[in-house]
C-alpha cells in the first residue's frame, strides 16, 4: 500500500512541468540520470522516477529508523541514544538486544504523549518532503501534492510503530546507487508499460549495465532467533514485505530520453552550420562602384546642388543674376553701355525684359511667383 502510493504520487502529479526548477535545486539531481526538464513521455517517467527516488530515501532517513520520535523536549537526543544502546547490545547478544528494544519501544510508543509526539515528527517529514519535489511540478498541483505526501507520510509512520514493537529487527534497505556489494537481483527494476518510450539505441554509454537511482527500499524483517523459535518457525529465514525498486541504464525512460537529447544536439549543430552558410561575412573597407572617378570640380557641383535643394528662391535669384550679367555684357558689346545706372530703363523693367520679355511692370507682377527687386 505505501509503494503504491508513492508511485501515484509521482505519476499523476508530475507530468507537467510549466517552470524550470531554480539552479540550487537542480545542483542536487544525481549526476547519473539524464535531463528530465522537458514534457515528453520519456522525461515524464524519469521525473516521476526521481520523485520516488526522494520521497523514499527521505522516509528511510527520517522515519524507517529503530528510534526515530523522541520523548519531547526533555529527552530530545532519546534517539541517538537508543540507537547506541541497541548497537551495543546487539554486538554481544542478538537476543537480548532484540528483548530490550521490544520493551523499551513499547513503553514508548503506549505513553501517553506518544501519539502527539508521532504528529509532530510526520509533521516536519511532510515539509522536508514537499519542499524537496515541489520545484518538479505545476504550482496548481501543490494543494494535492501536500495532501498526498502527508497520506504517505502517515501510512509510513504508523505502519513502522507498530513494526518497530516486533521482537525481531525490521529495517528499511535503500543504499546508494553506485553500491557496488548490493545484489542485483535483490533490486528489480521498475516494469514500464509496453509500447513505452523508446527502443534501445546502440550507445557506448551503455555497454554495462548499472544503476542510475533506487526508487523504493527494501523492507525486510530479520530471521526469528533460534531461543525463540517454535516448532513451526525452525525453518524460518526472514521476511520481505517489500521489495526493491531500481531504475536501471538499459530502461526504457533512460534510453529514450539518451535518444531525444542526442537528436536535440544534433539538430541544433545542423541548425548551426546552416546559419553559417547562409550568412554572408560582413566586410568593412571601401565601397567598390562600377562609377568613373569624378574630378574636383564635380564633386563641388554636387555640393553646390545639394545646398539648393528645398531653397527654390535662391536658385532662381542665382539663375536671374546670371541672365542679368549676359544681358548686360550683350548690351556693352551693342551700345558700349556701362552698369545698370547708364541706361534708361529701370532695373525692375530690366528683370522683367530678361524673366520672359513680358512688358509688365515689376510693381504688378507680385504676387505672382516673381521676386519683387524693389523690396
Amino acid at each position: 500500500m505505501l509503494c503504491k502510493q508513492i508511485v501515484d504520487l509521482s505519476e499523476e502529479n508530475f507530468g507537467n512541468l510549466p517552470i524550470s526548477p531554480p539552479e540550487e535545486v537542480l545542483e542536487t539531481i544525481p549526476a547519473n540520470i539524464p535531463s528530465f526538464l522537458e514534457n515528453t513521455k520519456s522525461s515524464r517517467q524519469l521525473r516521476a522516477a526521481y520523485v520516488q527516488h526522494v520521497v523514499s530515501d527521505t522516509l528511510c532517513y527520517r522515519v524507517f529508523q529503530p528510534f526515530i520520535f523522541s520523548l519531547g523536549r526533555r529527552c530530545d537526543k532519546t534517539d541517538s541514544l537508543f540507537q547506541a544502546m541497541s548497537n551495543e547490545l546487539r554486538n554481544k547478544s542478538t537476543r537480548k538486544e532484540a528483548v530490550w528494544r521490544q520493551h523499551s519501544l513499547y513503553a514508548i510508543y503506549t505513553a501517553s504523549t506518544a501519539k502527539k509526539h508521532t504528529n509532530a515528527a510526520a509533521g516536519a517529514v511532510v515539509e522536508d518532503i514537499v519542499d524537496k519535489i515541489k520545484h518538479f511540478a505545476d504550482p496548481c498541483r501543490f494543494e494535492m501534492i501536500l495532501a498526498g505526501v502527508r497520506r504517505i507520510v502517515k501510512t509510513a509512520a504508523e505502519t513502522w510503530r507498530y513494526a518497530r514493537l516486533e521482537r525481531e529487527m525490521i529495517t528499511a534497505h535503500m543504499p546508494p546507487a553506485e553500491d557496488e556489494l548490493e545484489n542485483p537481483h535483490d533490486w528489480p527494476a521498475h516494469k514500464y508499460q509496453s509500447g513505452g518510450t523508446s527502443p534501445s539505441p546502440p550507445l557506448p554509454l551503455l555497454a554495462t549495465r548499472g544503476v542510475v537511482l533506487r526508487l523504493l527500499p527494501i523492507i525486510a524483517r530479520e530471521p526469528i532467533h533460534e531461543s525463540f523459535r517454535e516448532d513451526h518457525e525452525q525453518d524460518d529465514t526472514g521476511c520481505c514485505y517489500s521489495a526493491g525498486v531500481a531504475l536501471y541504464t538499459d530502461c526504457g525512460p533512460v534510453l529514450g530520453r539518451l535518444q531525444e537529447l542526442q537528436t536535440k544536439a544534433l539538430n541544433m549543430q545542423e541548425t548551426r552550420e546552416s546559419r553559417g552558410r547562409t550568412t554572408s561575412p560582413l566586410v568593412i573597407g571601401p565601397a567598390t562602384t562600377n562609377e568613373p572617378a569624378r574630378d574636383g570640380r564635380s564633386l563641388s557641383r554636387l555640393r553646390d546642388g545639394a545646398r539648393n535643394v528645398g531653397s527654390p528662391s535662391r536658385a532662381s535669384v542665382r539663375s536671374g543674376r546670371s541672365a542679368g550679367g549676359a544681358a548686360a555684357n550683350e548690351r556693352d558689346a551693342v551700345g558700349g553701355g556701362g552698369s545698370w545706372g547708364s541706361t534708361s530703363r529701370s532695373p525692375s523693367e530690366a528683370w522683367t525684359e530678361v524673366k520672359g520679355g513680358s512688358s509688365r511692370p515689376a510693381s504688378e507682377m507680385v504676387g505672382t511667383g516673381v521676386p519683387d527687386w524693389r523690396s
